[in-house]
């Protein structure tokens, strides 16, 4: 029996291939966060120059996506996952080989652009491979490999510099991602090629336009606040006129007018960079409470946050059956609404100093709202599309995704060195309420909106 066919009958070989990519590039969203001062001391450079190192992997995770996701649509979503995957397992390489902080930065960008070509495509074959039945439970098991993966980054990141060093946190994705790189080529399917192709005016307008909005949040803190808002403004500019410019024919589109249209797509997409905005930059403020506020060592503060991992991974599982069952609306709402419970409830621990015990409880609602937040959102965007747009659909919605983090990340940088880390986890908990508000506008049933059809497997591999 052909590889091939092995794929087409089980189709939760190549999910589980993709997850574990998936899971390592996401993992290094995170990972750095609690190794930064260790490389600071290492490398003999100061905590503003080495924050960058998370930075530059964030910025060139984030502005590539939408040309990733056309890219995949036009020349085979697996070819662009394999050669992002390549590109990221060296990269990691070569971080974790690092002698200085320069080096250790383009690295990181490198890996962060790997990643970028990575991800979209991961959406975009499950989209293509699942059939309508099981589409749900297979988008679901994806959202759910993202938030433990994004949850568990300060926890392995913790364990991993306080036994072997911050070049461990790189280095782990060598053999991980080789096991990654073959699980791909045996079991992630070729869907033929697209006859979409890329509009460049567009993709430059977009990148641009996004990189001046992350930078103008990023840099809040050094540049006069007219210089930000302007370059924010500029920003948002360019991106709405990448999509002025784009080409009315959706195959020549890079976002399709067909998306924006779709009120599932526009409202899963929004809830989902609302609820990044808020995890990817949670952690931040809980850290450092914990270790300058209440005296805890890496490994202490890791252990007390603990519950959020663990919640996580015992409740992954029941997402997606969960969306499965329900839809993604009810779902979506409940996993919306742990995630503003859980961040209030941390804010005002940290707010009245209550014991430590508290700020694990409110970590594991955290973990639990992580799992229940990502399945029914995937669910619902990809869902409401058609598989042929499955690629482009992909990269806005983790492009939008990711500039959420990229941007609440900043935002709570700002916030802490202004108000403090209970001021900073309040802003987040605006926020979540924001997407609860969101998402509760879900359709119904947003399968109803998208097609169940797949893309048969091709024996041949390119």
């Amino acid at each position: 029996m052909s590889t091939a066919r092995s794929v087409a009958r089980a189709p939760w070989l190549t999910l589980i291939a993709l997850c574990l990519g998936f899971f390592l590039m996401l993992l290094d969203s995170t990972i750095v966060a609690v190794a930064i001062p260790a490389i600071s001391e290492e490398l003999d450079a100061g905590a503003a120059a080495t924050v960058w190192v998370n930075s530059g992997y964030l910025f060139a995770y984030a502005v590539p996506l939408l040309f990733a996701g056309r890219w995949g649509d036009r020349i085979g979503a697996r070819r662009v996952y394999l050669i992002g995957l390549v590109l990221f397992i060296v990269a990691s390489a070569a971080c974790g080989l690092s002698g200085s902080l320069p080096a250790l930065t383009i690295s990181r960008v490198a890996q962060g652009l790997g990643a970028a070509l990575m991800t979209p495509q991961t959406l975009a074959i499950i989209r293509r491979t699942f059939p309508a039945a099981t589409l749900p439970i297979a988008l679901g098991v994806w959202g759910s490999v993202g938030g433990v993966a994004a949850a568990a980054g300060p926890l392995i990141g913790g364990l991993l510099v306080g036994v072997a060093g911050w070049p461990s946190i790189f280095l782990v994705n060598v053999p991980l991602g080789a096991l990654a790189l073959v699980l791909a080529l045996l079991w992630v399917p070729v869907a033929p090629r697209g006859t979409s192709t890329i509009p460049f005016a567009s993709v430059a307008l977009s990148a641009l336009g996004v990189l001046g909005v992350i930078v103008a949040v990023h840099e809040v803190a050094t540049l006069p606040i007219l210089a930000s808002i302007a370059l924010a403004a500029l920003g948002v500019g360019l991106i709405v006129l990448a999509l002025r410019v784009q080409p009315r024919d959706p195959h020549h589109a890079l976002i399709p007018r067909q998306l924006l249209h779709s009120r599932g797509f526009v409202r899963a997409t929004l809830g989902a960079t609302a609820a990044s905005f808020v995890v990817g930059s949670a952690l931040i403020p809980v850290m450092l409470a914990l270790q300058d506020g209440r005296g805890l060592s890496v490994m202490q503060a890791t252990l007390a946050i603990l519950p959020l991992g663990v919640g996580s991974a015992v409740t992954a599982p029941f997402a997606g059956v969960s969306v499965a069952r329900w839809g993604p609306r009810p779902v979506a709402v409940i996993g919306t609404t742990a995630l503003a419970a859980s961040t209030c409830a941390t804010a005002t621990a940290i707010q009245t100093s209550a014991p430590v015990w508290t700020i694990a409880a409110a970590m594991a609602l955290f973990g639990f709202a992580n799992s229940f937040v990502w399945s029914p959102l995937a669910t619902a965007a990809m869902t409401a599309i058609e598989p042929e747009y499955a690629g482009s659909a992909s990269g806005a919605y983790n492009a939008t995704r990711q500039v959420g983090a990229v941007l609440g990340s900043a935002t709570v940088a700002a916030l802490i060195a202004t108000g403090g880390m209970a001021l900073s986890l309040w802003a987040l908990g605006v926020v979540a309420v924001a997407s609860v508000v969101v998402v509760v506008g879900l359709p119904s049933a947003a399968a109803a909106e998208g097609s169940g059809d797949t893309v048969s497997a091709s024996p041949s591999r390119r």
